[in-house]
Parts: C-alpha cells; sequence; structure tokens
C-alpha cells in the first residue's frame, strides 16, 4: 500500500524537524507548479482539465495536517498509550512550524484565493491551542 504524496511530504518534513532549510526545500520542491507547458490533462470531477502541476496540492497538505493532527489527539486518548503530553505537545508544534512555512510557499506559487482556503482551513485548528503550543517550541 502505497501513501499519498501528501502524507508522504509531512513525514520527511518532520524527519527534518531540526532543519529548517531542509524543510523549506522540501516544501518548494513538492508545492511550486510545473511551468504550464509541463502540465498534463487529468480528470477531475468527471471534467477533463490540466493538472495544477504540483507535486502535492495545497489543500491535500492541510489534509495531511489535519488527518495526522487527529491521530495524534486519539493516541493521547488510548488508555496504557506510551504518549505523554509533551510528546503531543511537540508533534502538533511541529505542525504549527510546517503549516507557517508551507504558507509561505503557497504565498509565492498560487494565487491569493487559494492562499486564503489554504490559511482558513488551518486557522481555526491551530488558533485555540496557541497558548499551549508555545511551550512546546524547540531550542535551537
Amino acid at each position: 500500500k502505497r501513501a499519498k504524496p501528501s502524507a508522504g511530504l509531512l513525514h520527511k518534513l518532520f524527519r527534518f524537524a531540526d532543519k529548517p532549510g531542509i524543510q523549506t526545500n522540501l516544501l518548494e520542491h513538492n508545492l511550486k507548479p510545473k511551468d504550464a507547458d509541463e502540465r498534463e490533462m487529468i480528470m477531475k470531477n468527471g471534467q477533463l482539465v490540466i493538472s495544477p502541476g504540483a507535486l502535492v496540492e495545497p489543500m491535500e497538505l492541510v489534509q495531511a495536517i489535519l488527518r495526522y493532527m487527529d491521530q495524534i489527539r486519539q493516541m493521547e486518548q488510548v488508555e496504557g498509550a506510551e504518549i505523554d503530553e509533551t510528546v503531543v505537545g511537540q508533534a502538533l508544534e511541529d505542525c504549527r512550524i510546517i503549516a507557517k512555512m508551507a504558507r509561505v510557499q503557497v504565498e509565492l506559487f498560487y494565487p491569493e484565493a487559494e492562499l486564503n482556503d489554504f490559511t482558513e482551513a488551518l486557522t481555526p485548528v491551530f488558533q485555540p491551542i496557541m497558548q499551549t503550543l508555545s511551550q512546546y517550541q524547540r531550542k535551537e
């Protein structure tokens, strides 16, 4: 079974949590659309359209982040799980940092409407936990 490209990208970004330069390169490589002449025709909702051309679409990355955050919260609820508040807090803070870095790339390569969709999809998820997450920031 093969993971979705967005989930694969997210896992790579977590592995390089202490290397923001590599994370930025990974995000650019995966989120940057191909040039118009390199794009192909694809079926989307029964319509033949030109692919946006990115390896990972911004909203696909949003969905991967949301799924991961949900999985972390579910694991925390499992009785006898070897996961504590610090691990959960660090994982959620890493998600927030990745989302911020991805937003920069989306702003560079996509129209304002897509940037707004990206931001609006993630803001309600992080806003309620911002105060708590500040205590889990990685030390440099």
